[in-house]
């Protein structure tokens, strides 16, 4: 053998030997078995129990109210039977949040194969896919009862480039790992396998979304989530609300082709008199939605006109507040009788009757 032939020989040693090396690396072996088959089960018709077993630190963290019960129903009835829901909420609902774990609901069971998630601006946006990235990279309970999904995400380390390359038994799980796309991984018996979540700033480029998947044939999104779609910029300008509601309608809701419409639910909060979702409000203008606006204070207090309107802010005018501590908490306590508002913590706080010092 010359010299030649066996340096061919040896190259070609070596090009295998790293082939295996790199097959190796890229396989990620055997999908855990799931560790709690009945909690998976459980939450997979009810959105609500998804939301509170799954993310203790966030909305499983306090009770829910009767307003977010209702929400999160609309949301889930949206998911399953489509429409074009409006959750028109105050801020500090914690909308976001319910937006980003409901989508995680819709493509971990398989009910949507390509989400369109949209806020106002890119950089919102980005925030939004991180925020699910995160829940499905370091998650325990979803890693536990979802290894199908979470396990592949779990082995690329935080590095998105092996994507590529990553097998399950020997086949890709063609997953894509990017800064405005997930694919989850394609695994055999999967629910999830292959759902699509995109996120976009509505200032982007909107129309004809579709994603080619790696058997070649396009998906167009099936469920559309806006979240907070308007900037106070834009709420303060006709002009551009008159824009931003032709960008929704005419670009947005027609993404799913000429023969399917996508469900949507938009969870925002009304930041000037006829903004864009103070007009999606109004049925006569827009009948498609099935709107709702969600106040803080549900009932102000008896006494708003009195003590709220003139002699708080008096004291907030003058600067001079009285050092009479039972005055003050006589005259908080009077402030507060009557009114109903919604919070987080408790389902419609109802303020009673204090006593009279």
């Amino acid at each position: 053998m010359s010299d030649w032939d066996s340096g061919d020989a040896h190259r070609e040693r070596m090009a295998e030997r790293s082939r295996r090396q790199h097959a190796a690396v890229a396989e990620i072996g055997e999908i855990p078995a799931v560790k709690n088959p009945r909690r998976r089960k459980r939450c997979e018709r009810d959105l609500l129990k998804f939301l509170t077993t799954y993310f203790p630190h966030s909305t499983g963290l306090c009770p829910f109210s009767d307003d977010h019960l209702r929400v999160i129903s609309r949301i889930q009835h949206c998911f399953e039977n489509g429409g074009r829901i409006l959750n028109a909420v105050y801020r500090g609902f914690a909308k976001t949040t319910i937006s980003e774990n409901s989508v995680l609901w819709a493509v971990l069971y398989g009910k949507k194969k390509f989400v369109f998630m949209l806020a106002a601006t890119r950089e919102d946006a980005g925030n939004m896919i991180d925020s699910v990235k995160s829940e499905l990279e370091t998650n325990p309970l979803l890693a536990e009862d979802f290894p199908e999904v979470c396990f592949p995400i779990e082995s690329l380390e935080g590095k998105p480039q092996r994507c590529a390359s990553q097998t399950c038994g020997g086949e890709l799980t063609h997953m894509q790992w990017t800064s405005d796309v997930v694919v989850l991984p394609a695994i055999a018996g999967s629910a999830a396998g292959g759902a699509i979540i995109q996120t976009k700033g509505l200032t982007g480029a909107t129309r004809g979304k579709k994603f080619k998947r790696h058997d070649g044939t396009n998906q167009r999104p099936d469920f559309v989530l806006i979240d907070d779609p308007q900037t106070d910029k834009v709420a303060r300008s006709s002009d551009q609300v008159v824009k931003l509601l032709a960008t929704i309608h005419k670009g947005v809701l027609k993404g799913s082709g000429h023969m399917e419409s996508a469900a949507c639910v938009c969870n925002a909060t009304v930041i000037e008199p006829e903004d864009m979702i103070d007009q999606l409000l109004d049925p006569m203008k827009h009948p498609s939605w099935q709107a709702e606006r969600i106040p803080m204070v549900k009932k102000w207090a008896s006494a708003h006109e009195t003590l709220w309107m003139e002699k708080y802010a008096e004291i907030r005018n003058t600067g001079r507040p009285s050092t009479n501590t039972a005055a003050r908490r006589w005259t908080r306590d009077a402030s507060f009788r009557g009114s109903t508002v919604t919070t987080r913590r408790s389902s419609c706080r109802r303020f009673s009757t204090p006593t009279t010092p």
